[in-house]
């Protein structure tokens, strides 16, 4: 039996077999598909207007036309938002003298048909989890992704997609849970714009957009991305360069033909590079992929990306963190909505790779955040530290109450202050402490501190082989750092005089050396 067969067997001959193998592609929203790019930028000042519709009907179950029609209400009574506004938006949707319900139907159904072209909208809310599926009639909006797209500037809204798109997991996707034909096991852990860099990175060919639809667009039984990876791979190797020949191998292989030895013909909109076509139109949107004739390939982005031993997410995520940075009040927020959002994610991968937290370590100390000439702490690193002690203050090992992300509220502490001491931004120079403790060390008398580190201590929370992974593994301890935990009674004499020596035998980071030139931001 040949490759393609044998690997999608429940699906050969027969025509109940063809349209349940392409009932699984993901049938994504389909607007017209040279405004998707717009229609993004549109979602940004669409969530303006959502967030000021009633909360008490915001915070209930939703759909497309209880939206619509609050923002067409709203706009009647000049209820309109002060920043984000879209007076395209509002020309076609909402500054029409009619009865809503004719506004909303479709032409077939005696109405003006916006109702569906607004339903594009909602579905693309859908796909990026911004609209969370309920049942088959309702949905409830996710309001920290709308603030999310209102305090993202303009210029980072496609970064902020991007590292949306990257996470996308079929695993909890409100979209995918809607779609007819496609069942989510329990395993289901599958991003597929991740699987997809990874297929382009290997491949010795540029890719069309009919295997990716066919090889990573479509959910069956198989649904984890190692899983799906090889067996893409498998099948990529042997297949012909173009689309036409892919198609005709695998109809052939497959036994798609009636009986007079005629190709099965897809029904309207049943071509998986149509249904898909949107998926990789955003990936495109987003510099993830270049997408010209049919035809895919990495962009030099991606190449960045897949070339590094961190996950792709990650690295985009902390270039997001990076590029939104400006230490204002929005960009703060927007920091902290991002992170909260993505804990799941960071947390899985530190679980998938043990080495993960020191490689991103390593990383902060050779690419450090400067921002209007200043040395600024990493809000990534904060939340590894943060993950890595659950949560939990590490001293008391105690609650203390439940942040805005869900989980216990702490604050990450450096032990050799960022600011003033110039002390290395990784984990290992971190603790995480509740909002009392921590401003106990930075308030706290001298007595009140020194009986604080003592305790540290002896509860093995601040160890002597944390300095000293600072130095041999890292390689950005330096011997005023040794001086400066010496004056805190944090080390020994002897433990200073090791630090020292293992400070000349291994050598401090250049490149972190040279950051120190640049001061710390003091917030």
């Amino acid at each position: 039996m040949n490759l393609i067969a044998e690997t999608f067997s429940k699906y050969t001959r027969t025509i109940e077999h063809f349209n349940e193998f392409h009932n699984q592609v993901i049938n994504m929203p389909r607007p017209t598909f040279s405004e998707i790019p717009q229609i993004i930028k549109l979602l940004k000042s669409l969530s303006s207007y959502i967030l000021l519709i009633d909360k008490s009907i915001l915070n209930d179950y939703i759909n497309a036309k209880i939206l619509y029609e609050n923002i067409f209400k709203n706009y009647k009574k000049g209820i309109i938002p002060s920043s984000n506004r879209n007076l395209t938006f509002e020309k076609t949707f909402l500054d029409i003298d009619a009865n809503f319900d004719i506004i909303y139907k479709d032409n077939s159904n005696g109405g003006m048909g916006l109702g569906r072209r607004f339903r594009h909208y909602t579905e693309l809310f859908s796909v990026f989890n911004i609209l969370i599926y309920v049942n088959k009639r309702y949905s409830k909006m996710d309001l920290d992704s709308l603030y999310e797209l209102t305090l993202t500037p303009e210029e980072h809204l496609f970064d902020v997609f991007r590292n949306r798109l990257l996470d996308l997991n079929i695993n909890n996707n409100s979209h995918i849970k809607t779609l007819n034909g496609i069942t989510l096991l329990d395993n289901a852990n599958y991003r597929p714009a991740k699987a997809i860099l990874r297929y382009l990175a290997d491949l010795k060919r540029d890719a069309t957009s009919f295997e990716i639809a066919i090889l990573f667009g479509r959910i069956d039984e198989i649904q984890t991305e190692n899983e799906i990876l090889i067996r893409a791979k498998k099948i990529g190797e042997i297949l012909p360069p173009t689309a036409t020949e892919q198609e005709s191998m695998f109809f052939g292989c497959m036994g798609w033909k009636n009986k007079n030895n005629e190709k099965f013909i897809y029904s309207p909109s049943q071509n998986p590079d149509f249904k898909f076509k949107t998926f990789l139109i955003l990936m495109e949107t987003f510099d993830l992929i270049e997408y010209n004739n049919e035809m895919i390939k990495l962009t030099n982005y991606s190449k960045q990306l897949v070339k590094s031993d961190i996950p792709i997410d990650m690295l985009d995520l902390e270039r997001l963190l990076k590029l939104i940075d400006d230490d204002t009040e929005d960009s703060n927020k927007l920091q902290d909505i991002i992170l909260r959002k993505r804990t799941a994610t960071i947390t899985e991968a530190i679980q998938s790779d043990s080495l993960l937290v020191e490689k991103l370590n390593l990383r902060n100390i050779r690419n450090p955040i400067i921002k209007n000439n200043k040395r600024q702490r990493s809000r990534l690193i904060m939340e590894l530290a943060k993950i890595k002690a659950n949560y939990l203050d590490e001293v008391t090992r105690t609650t203390t109450f439940e942040g805005k992300n869900g989980y216990n509220y702490v604050e990450a502490h450096h032990i050799i202050e960022f600011n003033g001491e110039d002390g290395p931004d990784i984990t290992d120079n971190l603790i995480c402490l509740g909002p009392q403790n921590h401003s106990l060390i930075h308030h706290g008398s001298d007595r009140t501190v020194q009986d604080f580190y003592n305790t540290c201590k002896t509860r093995g929370v601040i160890t002597f082989e944390r300095f000293k992974n600072i130095c041999v593994k890292y390689h950005c301890l330096t011997k005023k750092h040794v001086k400066i935990l010496l004056s805190k009674n944090l080390i020994s004499n002897i433990d200073a005089n090791e630090l020292n020596t293992l400070i000349d035998e291994n050598g401090v980071d250049t490149i972190f050396v040279d950051s120190l030139n640049i001061p710390a931001n003091n917030a």
